[in-house]
């Protein structure tokens, strides 16, 4: 691994732009913050791990000398024994140190209120927001818990009256999102009372391929696609491996083999200890049965699986609508993924698990992340570490399928890309399927004009080139003959084959064979990113010497 740098806030510019209007607190070039602000409030959604607090503490960072930013976190009420007499008393602390000195002395005391909901509601709450501060409630979904939904509810209404008179901000953010989400449907209290509405997703390929070369871990392809299998583009997850005590051993490791044993080892650990860690019941509430079918697809099929060939206690029509619902929903934990020429019949259609660190945990340490009745999941010791290796590399081939489909689809060029694309009637599937679409000729529906076929193998010397060219000109032949498999077969079609790394002699083979060869390092690249700083690197590949990346434009990958 080369020299690394000092972790830092990585991405999400589009979305800071959006909190600093929604906000009011970006100045201008002049210095000023233009007209008057008003009072507004933001819903700022984001699964556990996306970095919604890191995010709100680079603003409170970042904003102006003179705009108090207090972010007060609401605490679990029965871990904890607080109640809101001890919240607004940490919010008036907090107020001082953010600027407003004396905010105590302007404020009614404790004592002297009615109750404590009162103190917060009618005295603290106006007071901070008439002076324009900025004011983060993070983890809100214990504030039913805590009976503090209705007070809030009540002070976003007053200043909604009178905007120019409170024109402070709230932001409420919460880690459960169902419990979350709840407080916003139309019978809670919370319903229609946000201004704004600001979702937090993972990292874009992009932003973890930047973070990973100046964090020095992307001249090293193979332990690249290992972290990013574990992690996908969860902030958390990579900064926790990058600045943890619990992984700070691994980064002097240079034997590769040596490296993945010893990651899965923490990972176990961390995993074993946290029994709670990410995707457990006390987090993301799910059916018993739901939740065994992530588990069944996470231990038998981590790269999906057709409906009909489900398990029967999973075939129901009532579950199968359950389970559609559970792909559509915000948690966005499976997916299903229809053929590509879909049929009426969806027996056909794929169910497989979204998320990547949910699809590691579930299949590499199936024997700590297992079935338990009536609890979600059940954390038993360990898994064997020789068992763990071997689930890894089988499932890093699956993962190199879904980091080319993530490179593909930031392309300029590219309406859309998936992985693991099948037709009824053709065994195997396409491996990475993207396509450019337009307007057809009736100016309604949508055609594809060009389309990129890849096989995935992570080893680069696993390519057949033949048989790969045969079976996608078989995949192809055999879409049927209706309309739409003609346009299918009629687009311009580039063939592609994807890798953890090629070397010279394997890139001329395949351009020979007419397949466009890319391998971690040319994604890249892809993206304007150079793997290996030339300056710190010792690193001397023969595939990052002898050949070229492909011709891409720096706004995205281009082919």
């Amino acid at each position: 691994m080369t020299e690394r740098s000092p972790w830092r806030f990585y991405g999400r510019n589009k979305i800071r732009q959006k909190l600093y209007r929604a906000l009011e607190i970006q100045p201008d070039p002049h210095g000023r913050r233009g007209g008057k602000r008003q009072f507004a409030a933001i819903r700022l959604h984001g699964r556990r791990g996306t970095g919604k607090t890191r995010l709100l503490t680079t603003l409170q960072e970042e904003a102006p000398s003179g705009l108090p930013f207090i972010i007060q976190e609401l605490p679990d009420p029965v871990s904890t024994g607080k109640r809101v007499g001890d919240i607004t008393g940490d919010l008036l602390q907090k107020a001082e140190i953010a600027g407003l000195r004396g905010i105590s002395n302007h404020v009614r005391h404790r004592s002297s209120c009615p109750n404590d909901d009162w103190w917060f509601r009618e005295e603290v709450m106006p007071a901070l927001l008439k002076l324009g501060a900025v004011i983060v409630f993070d983890e809100f979904h214990h504030a039913r818990e805590l009976g503090m939904v209705s007070d809030v509810k009540q002070v976003i209404d007053r200043c909604r009256y009178n905007r120019l008179f409170h024109p402070g901000k709230i932001v409420l953010m919460g880690s459960h999102q169902q419990k979350f989400d709840a407080l916003w449907e139309s019978t809670a209290p919370l319903f229609q009372r946000n201004d704004g509405y600001i979702r937090l997703h993972q990292w874009k390929l992009s932003t973890v391929m930047e973070m990973a070369a100046e964090q020095g871990i992307l001249s090293s392809p193979g332990k690249f696609l290992t972290l990013w299998t574990a992690y996908g583009g969860m902030p958390r997850s990579w900064e926790r491996y990058f600045t943890a005590d619990s992984h700070a051993h691994l980064h002097s490791l240079q034997d590769e083999n040596q490296w993945r044993r010893q990651f899965l080892a923490s990972e176990m650990d961390v995993l074993s200890d946290e029994g709670e860690h990410f995707d457990a019941q006390a987090w993301i509430q799910l059916p018993e049965e739901q939740r065994d079918l992530i588990l069944w697809l996470g231990h038998n099929e981590p790269r999906g699986v057709l409906f009909k060939d489900l398990p029967p206690k999973f075939r129901s029509n009532q579950f199968r609508y359950e389970t559609e619902k559970l792909s559509g929903n915000r948690l966005r934990l499976l997916m299903v993924n229809g053929p590509l020429i879909p049929l009426p019949d969806k027996s056909h259609d794929k169910i497989l698990i979204a998320d990547q660190t949910t699809i590691f945990q579930t299949n590499v340490f199936r024997e700590i992340v297992s079935p338990g009745k009536g609890r979600g999941f059940r954390f038993s010791p360990s898994t064997d570490i020789g068992l763990a290796v071997a689930r890894m590399n089988e499932l890093e081939g699956r993962s190199l399928e879904r980091l080319a489909a993530a490179f593909l689809n930031e392309s300029e060029d590219v309406s859309w890309a998936d992985s693991g694309i099948n037709q009824p009637g053709i065994q195997g599937d396409i491996d990475v399927l993207s396509a450019k679409m337009v307007l057809g000729n009736d100016g309604l529906l949508s055609v594809p004009r060009k389309i990129w076929l890849g096989s995935s193998k992570r080893n680069a010397d696993n390519h057949k080139m033949i048989n790969t060219r045969e079976f996608m000109d078989r995949f192809f032949r055999n879409l049927g003959s209706n309309a739409k498999a003609k346009r299918w077969q009629e687009a311009v079609q580039k063939r592609v084959l994807f890798s953890v790394s090629f070397d010279s002699r394997k890139r001329n083979e395949a351009g020979q064979e007419g397949f466009q060869a890319i391998d971690i390092h040319d994604m890249a690249r892809g993206f304007g990113i150079e793997p290996i700083p030339v300056a710190k690197s010792d690193y001397t590949a023969e595939e990052d010497i002898d050949h070229s990346p492909p011709q891409i434009k720096p706004s995205g990958p281009r082919m």
